[in-house]
């Protein structure tokens, strides 16, 4: 906003104007942005609100400025708790690698054994050896390394795909409670005509993030997968190979909460 309107809303503006632009302000100086008025500014516009049907609306937006502050604390701790998610993901996806790396380096190496038997016997050897986070060394019936990470010997045992499936369901539920808190944020600013674009901004940033591919390689991508281009020329068991390695959420499959809407509004910024 140039200083000609900022001086042409002080000087001839509605009550509306005046109080949108202190409220912006205000929001600005909050986020650690450079306010738009200066301190002498600022105190002229305020003085300058004086007339009962403006002080009674200046009244009104400082409610609806404390709602919505409290609302965007509300929403980034859901966020926070939705990138602790991805944090897990990502450490299980770089642990899940680490394994493929070490199968492959194992197996050169036993490759270069001509003897199936003798391959086998040192294959067994090194694997009962072996320990590995979530997954179990075997060895195949040609007497190479596979780490399986699925699929463990005993039935209550814990696997690295059941790890991973847990954090994540967890992951998409928080997602879909974010995306709820935001749209329902948004709605409420919209419906109280509370027009104040950092706020605005901070929520549809907030979205983005969280609606973005949080996978640290496409390899590891739902999001990469399901929007595979259709198999024309490429095997169908490419593309479920790559199914299996569809470690993090895609956030374009995840709906917002609606319960979590419901109860922001209610609760949060305690809509009437």
């Amino acid at each position: 906003m140039s200083k000609k309107d900022i001086s042409k809303i002080i000087d001839t503006g509605t009550a509306k104007q005046k109080v949108l632009l202190l409220t912006e302000d205000v929001a600005k100086r909050k986020s650690g942005m450079a306010p738009i008025l200066s301190e002498e500014a600022f105190q002229v516009l305020l003085s300058s609100i004086s007339k009962p049907n403006e002080v009674r609306l200046y009244n009104q937006f400082r409610k609806i400025d404390h709602a919505v502050t409290i609302g965007l604390y509300v929403l980034n701790q859901s966020r926070m708790i939705y990138r602790m998610h991805i944090s897990d993901l990502r450490g299980y996806a770089l642990l899940w690698e680490s394994y493929q790396r070490a199968e492959e380096t194992a197996n050169m190496i036993l490759h270069e054994i001509t003897d199936e038997d003798e391959r086998s016997r040192i294959a067994k050897k090194a694997a009962s050896h072996t320990a590995f986070v979530l997954a179990n060394p075997t060895v195949d019936k040609e007497g190479y390394l596979e780490i399986k990470v699925k699929d463990l010997h005993k039935k209550d045992d814990d696997s690295l795909l059941k790890a991973i499936a847990a954090v994540r369901g967890d992951a998409e539920k928080e997602l879909g409670r974010t995306l709820g808190y935001a749209h329902a944020l948004l709605d409420y600013m919209s419906e109280r005509g509370f027009k104040v674009p950092t706020y605005y901004d901070k929520v549809k940033d907030i979205i983005k993030d969280v609606q973005s591919d949080k996978a640290v390689w496409p390899k590891y991508s739902s999001h990469v997968y399901n929007n595979y281009l259709k198999p024309e020329g490429r095997l169908i068991r490419d593309m479920e190979r790559q199914k299996i390695f569809s470690v993090f959420p895609d956030p374009s499959e995840v709906q917002l909460d609606t319960a979590a809407y419901n109860h922001f509004k209610k609760h949060v910024v305690g809509y009437e």
